[in-house]
């Protein structure tokens, strides 16, 4: 047998070695931009999460939303509604009744009652002048910029009235509480989440209280 010298060996030795590091190259490069692409859609995710799991959820959960009247002690306007300033995800910053998520094994009334404690320090339990009740469902379904679903709950609403000299703080994830009545509340277009339909809850929570007790709110 006639071997190739050893300077041709060589050659065909070097030849494939920049071969494998071309191919390596190669398959590392593809690799590293679909990495960054991956990272980059993964920290998107995150921050848009602000770390919450409900985020990017594969099913609708059911929410509970606490719709707190008190009278003001005068003759128009003669109600005014209980509104935090949401402290995390969906809807940071912005305004609305105070509510949460529903736990398992919990009745409507009791995360209501646990929610308005948690968001407002009111015992809407114990000092509602009328007996805490559903009256309403809504939908809250908040999508990304691609169009993903981020957020999506089926809302139940649970309306009291509490007396006119109760004191909201605001709590665990409420950055502020404040009252406003029903006029103040239209005024409020750019601070309020989904104003529109906080209104339409908040007419529908006052026409089931007026129903019945209609003097309930009057000085």
């Amino acid at each position: 047998k006639h071997w190739p010298s050893k300077h041709v060996r060589d050659g065909a030795t070097k030849q494939r070695q920049m071969w494998c590091r071309c191919a390596r190259r190669a398959s590392l490069g593809r690799w590293a931009k679909s990495a960054v692409r991956l990272g980059w859609r993964r920290s998107v995710a995150r921050s848009t999460m602000e770390g919450d799991p409900r985020g990017y959820a594969d099913k609708p959960m059911v929410g509970v939303g606490v719709v707190i009247m008190r009278p003001t002690g005068q003759r128009e306007p003669n109600v005014e509604f209980c509104l935090t300033q949401r402290g995390h995800e969906p809807a940071k910053g912005k305004w609305s009744f105070p509510g949460g998520r529903l736990r398992l094994g919990e009745t409507l009334l009791q995360c209501a009652a646990r929610e308005a404690m948690e968001e407002t320090a009111l015992d809407i339990a114990g000092t509602s002048q009328v007996q805490p009740m559903p009256f309403t469902a809504v939908d809250s379904i908040h999508k990304d910029r691609e169009g993903k679903i981020v957020y999506h709950y089926t809302i139940v609403e649970v309306a009291a009235v509490l007396p006119g000299s109760c004191v909201a703080m605001a709590g665990s994830d409420a950055d502020d509480v404040t009252w406003k009545t029903f006029a103040q509340m239209q005024m409020m277009k750019e601070e309020m989440a989904e104003q529109e339909a906080h209104l339409k809850v908040a007419q529908n929570a006052l026409d089931c209280v007026l129903k019945l007790n209609p003097e309930i709110f009057q000085s």
